[in-house]
Parts: structure tokens; C-alpha cells; sequence
């Protein structure tokens, strides 16, 4: 019997790499739904949670004039559901400090094509923070945040929570890999010029939004520099011969970032390259935009070069910070009070959430020949796969905990 992939001719299936309009991650849910916050959100908003304190402890360093309005952004938002409780506890440190006199503006970015009706759900939710605070205004705009968004000096503090990995364009292909982390050194040191450009010009933008001394805090996953650019590419030839690579632990640095996940999403993709489910174009075509920095790669527009002199930003702060998986410590708990093994819904949920940020990758390398009926069922197929193989594993010993970046950068 001949497959759908073996029907698309090479013709067919050819044409350029997915064009650089297509967004990095598209909403699949129903719209209003809060699919994001039910999900990703989870993991996201544990990341955020964590550093609440350290976060606050530098809102003070932001001079507050009377008769002025304190604006706070709030850049790749997604539903708001993973920002709604720092964000209330910014505006309830305020008040302390300030009083209720002081008009706080919030203003939510994100793309176009974001689940807007979920933040603006939510924003009416009895438990938000427009319920008990007043003199409070939220508002958004869907104009991408590598484009200038709000006028010169708008800002007292940006905040950008999990949202900067994904990159403006990528024209690096990947030898036999979906992500940078895999990739040849080569591959690596083009992409990381990419990641470079974008991250670079991330600051320039949001330097000019703020006011002086006004905070850009920004979170991140990211990843360690131990065996950065030295780690041996275990890989074998790949989906061409219907092999799979074997990932050590530590390629690219990764240590202990997302990389066993990562590794397994790849080894999905090809396998169904190896059941001619996709051809072997559309197996090249897929590139995850998302760039895991290290420390250095993060700090060197202000240690490096004069950019952010020249910019007016300045470097307070950055570290490094572990975390556990949510999903991970919700299965420990279930083990340890309930004894129950339920690996089964660990590998559901952890796979639920890494779906929403992931699937456009995959989705966007897919032919334009194919039905869209023919895509869901792909990518349904995609995911059930790497279901089993993470349900498969045992979580103990599974490595989906998270190295999270923090920076705090001051407009002079």
C-alpha cells in the first residue's frame, strides 16, 4: 500500500525553506479556551513564581515621579495566565510604596495571532488584579517585539517572561537535527550569529521604550556553557537511513536544560520519516526557532561590544537558576503520598505542554500539498509517539528540569 508521503512526488514536496513569516509557535486551540495557561503555562508560571522576590527586590530601583504613569509591559504574554501573579504582585508593591493616587498602565504584547480573548478572560476574572486594585489599566498590542512597539520612553519596567529563545528569522539549515542543540559545530556557530543579531536587537528596541532608569527584566530557559561547542555529535546518519541518533547528555551544553525531551521529540520526527509517514523534504524543513543561550552569549551585548552603551542600557544583573518540572514533582508527589506509578499521565501532561510551544515547527515543514485534515493527523501522531517514548522512560531518571536565565538591565 503506498503511503501519503510516497504520493507526494519530490516536486511536490520541494520548495523553499518555510518562508520567514511563519510564527514561531501558533495557537491550535480554541481561541478564549485558555489552553495555554491549562498547559505550558503551568511549567512557565513556576518558572516565574520562583523568582517573584528576586524580581520585586528591584522594582524600587525605578525612580517614580507624581503626576506620572507608571507603565508596566508585559512582552510575549501568550494568555497572561502565566504573568498574572507577578504582575499583581508588582502593582500591590506599588500601592505600598506609592499609594493608590499612582495610575499603573500594564500594556500585554504578543503576536497577532495569540489567544488574546484568554488574556482579556482572564484580565476579567474575579481573581485578577483588576478585582482589587484601582486606577489600573490594561491594554495590548499584537506588534511582534522585534519591532518597536510603544513610543520612545514609554516604560518603567518591561518584563519578559520565557519569550526571547524564539528567534525573529533563521536561515541556517540543520544537517539531520530540528534544533540548534544538536547541530554541527558549524551549524551551531551560523545559528548562534542569528541568536546573536536577534538577541542584540531585542535590547536596542526595548532600551528605547524605556524611560531613564527604567528595568528590562527578562527570563529565560537556557543552558550552561560546560561542554559548549566541545561536546562530541554523537549522531549517526539519521532518518536517511532510517537510523536514529543517539544524544549524550550535555551536547551543546545543554546539562541541565530540556535536552532529553528535546531528544526525543527528534527521535518522533524520525521515526516517522522511516515509516514514509513525511518525506525526506519535509524532514529537513523543520527547524525549531528557539535559541538556549548560555551566560555568555546573554551578557555579551553589554560585555563584548558598546551596543548597550551606546543604547543607554546597562547591565544590574544576571544569573543562572535550576528548577524542577512541574510535571516531574506533580508524579513525585502522586508516588509519594499515593504510591501510584502513574507515568502515564506525567508523560500526557508533560507532552500537552511542550505541544503548544513546538507543534509550528513542525506544522510549518509540512507540504502545502497536504490537506489540513492530512496535517492534524501527522501531528497527532507526532505527539501520541513521543507520548509513549517519554511515558516510557522513568521520570526519576527522565532530565526535564530547567535552567532558567535571569537578567535585569536599567535604561540610563
Amino acid at each position: 500500500m503506498t503511503s501519503k508521503s510516497e504520493q507526494l512526488t519530490s516536486d511536490q514536496a520541494s520548495r523553499e525553506t518555510p518562508t520567514l513569516d511563519k510564527h514561531s509557535h501558533l495557537p491550535f486551540w480554541e481561541p478564549g479556551c485558555g489552553h495555554y495557561g491549562n498547559t505550558l503555562g503551568k511549567r512557565t508560571n513556576l518558572l516565574i513564581e520562583s523568582s517573584k522576590p528576586f524580581i520585586l527586590s528591584f522594582i524600587d530601583a525605578v525612580p517614580v515621579k507624581k503626576g506620572r504613569v507608571f507603565t508596566v509591559g508585559d512582552y510575549g504574554t501568550n494568555d497572561g495566565a502565566s504573568s498574572m501573579s507577578l504582575i499583581t504582585s508588582v502593582i500591590g508593591h506599588l500601592r505600598e510604596k506609592q499609594g493608590d493616587t499612582l495610575p499603573i498602565q500594564i500594556i500585554y504584547e504578543d503576536q497577532e495571532k495569540n489567544d488574546f480573548n484568554s488574556l482579556f478572560r482572564r484580565l476579567s476574572d474575579e481573581s485578577s488584579y483588576m478585582s482589587k486594585f484601582c486606577n489600573v489599566f490594561p491594554m495590548a498590542t499584537n506588534i511582534d517585539f522585534y519591532q518597536q512597539c510603544v513610543p520612545d520612553g514609554t516604560y518603567d519596567v518591561i518584563l519578559c517572561m520565557i519569550a526571547t529563545h524564539w528567534l525573529e528569522s533563521v536561515d541556517t539549515k540543520f544537517t539531520d537535527c530540528v534544533t540548534h542543540c544538536f547541530a554541527t559545530q558549524d551549524e551551531q556557530r551560523r545559528f548562534n550569529a542569528e541568536a546573536d543579531r536577534d538577541w542584540t536587537k531585542f535590547l536596542r528596541l526595548r532600551a528605547k521604550e524605556l524611560k531613564p532608569g527604567g528595568l528590562l527584566i527578562v527570563l529565560n530557559t537556557s543552558r550552561d556553557s560546560e561542554n559548549n561547542e566541545t561536546s562530541p555529535r554523537d549522531f549517526t546518519q539519521g532518518a536517511k537511513n532510517g537510523t536514529s541518533p543517539a544524544v549524550k547528555d550535555g551536547v551543546a551544553g545543554l546539562g541541565r536544560n530540556t535536552l532529553a525531551l528535546l531528544q526525543e521529540l527528534h527521535h518522533a520526527w524520525v521515526a516517522l520519516r522511516k515509516d514514509n509517514v513525511i518525506t525526506q523534504t519535509e524532514y529537513e524543513d523543520c527547524i525549531i526557532k528557539a535559541a538556549y543561550r548560555t551566560s555568555e552569549e546573554i551578557t555579551s551585548p553589554f560585555t563584548k561590544s558598546s551596543s548597550m552603551q551606546e543604547a543607554g542600557l546597562g547591565l544590574l544583573h544576571h544569573d543562572q537558576v535550576a528548577l524542577p518540572c512541574f510535571f516531574k514533582t506533580q508524579w513525585q508527589e502522586t508516588l509519594r503520598k499515593e504510591g501510584v506509578d502513574d507515568r502515564d499521565t506525567y508523560a500526557k501532561s508533560l507532552v500537552s505542554a511542550n505541544r503548544v510551544w513546538s507543534q509550528s515547527s513542525f506544522e510549518n515543514s509540512l507540504s502545502d500539498m497536504r490537506s489540513a485534515e492530512d496535517k492534524a493527523a501527522i501531528l497527532d501522531k507526532l505527539y501520541r509517539s513521543l507520548e509513549k517514548r517519554v511515558a516510557s522512560r522513568d521520570p526519576r531518571l527522565f532530565n526535564s528540569h530547567y535552567l532558567v536565565s535571569r537578567l535585569v538591565a536599567q535604561k540610563k
